[in-house]
């Protein structure tokens, strides 16, 4: 069948190749995954069944664990992942969920699927999804200005956000709030925050200089929901956040967990409500609140 046919190819240069892209690149998972597709849409442009194929092979050998399933006319990948996905329909095999992992084929939920269950020696990572690094991707910086008043004075913030991560995010699963808390902000916009805030909450106490964090994030930026903005849900790495015209509360909370951590030095964790997500911080000294 194709994985024969496939196996007799010389695929070990490309797979070396995409190996040290990877490295180049500095790309989690899932930006694994998105190297490998563009690369089989770019083998493959006119047959996407072929470049389904293609991407189930290359990510085996690389010793994830991928799967096909396939219907009358369509072949879809599959895999598992370490963090919950919300949105993609999933199969249970063998006690675990796998996912369709390709963004096109998000909606197609309802379906029925073959599978085949061949399954290459080794070949049992797991997706993770978490973003431990930033990829490092070329600079395509984009400028964005922020203003908010506290007391009497308004305050003018500009960030350099680059648009080439946004771009990566912009397709990233929908998964669990950790993810998100835990990500790293990116070192030019955090240079710019760090640059135009540390004079700002210099001498300040832990509470007010939260509080003028807190009224940052409450003011500059505009409210809007994801299925307004984007018609899906979509929570924020802290970038997009600087990125996007407008947020809500779970890309404000994130935010505003960033800040807290990397100016302030304080603790922080994410609270996940029925309907809404906030932050909470730990301070030095006892302060009220909840």
């Amino acid at each position: 069948g194709a994985w024969g046919r496939m196996s007799m190819t010389r695929y070990e240069p490309l797979v070396k190749q995409l190996k040290r892209t990877r490295r180049e690149l500095a790309l989690n998972d899932w930006g694994t995954f998105v190297l490998v597709e563009k690369t089989a849409e770019a083998v493959e442009a006119k047959n996407r069944n072929t470049a389904r194929l293609f991407e189930w092979f290359v990510l085996s050998k690389w010793g994830y664990n991928a799967r096909v399933g396939y219907d009358a006319d369509t072949i879809f990948l599959l895999a598992p992942s370490q963090n919950p996905l919300y949105g993609p329909p999933y199969f249970r095999m063998e006690g675990k969920k796998y996912y369709i992992i390709s963004p096109l084929e998000y909606g197609r939920h309802g379906i029925s699927l073959y599978t085949y269950d061949g399954h290459y020696p080794g070949a049992n990572r797991p997706f993770r999804l978490n973003v431990d690094q930033l990829p490092e991707f070329r600079p395509n910086i984009v400028k964005k200005k922020f203003e908010f008043k506290y007391g009497a004075k308004n305050y003018p913030f500009y960030v350099e956000v680059n648009k080439n991560l946004i771009q990566f995010y912009r397709l990233y699963p929908q998964t669990d709030y950790s993810v998100y808390f835990d990500a790293p902000i990116s070192t030019s916009a955090m240079d710019d925050l760090y640059r135009q805030w540390v004079p700002l909450v210099k001498g300040e106490t832990e509470v007010e200089a939260v509080n003028r964090l807190l009224r940052f994030v409450q003011t500059a930026f505009r409210y809007e929901t994801d299925s307004e903005q984007f018609g899906r849900e979509k929570p924020f790495f802290p970038d997009e956040t600087l990125y996007y015209p407008f947020s809500d509360c779970e890309d404000r909370a994130v935010l505003f967990a960033h800040l807290v951590k990397n100016l302030l030095h304080l603790p922080v964790v994410g609270v996940d409500y029925p309907g809404h997500v906030a932050t909470a911080v730990r301070f030095s000294s006892d302060v009220s609140g909840d």
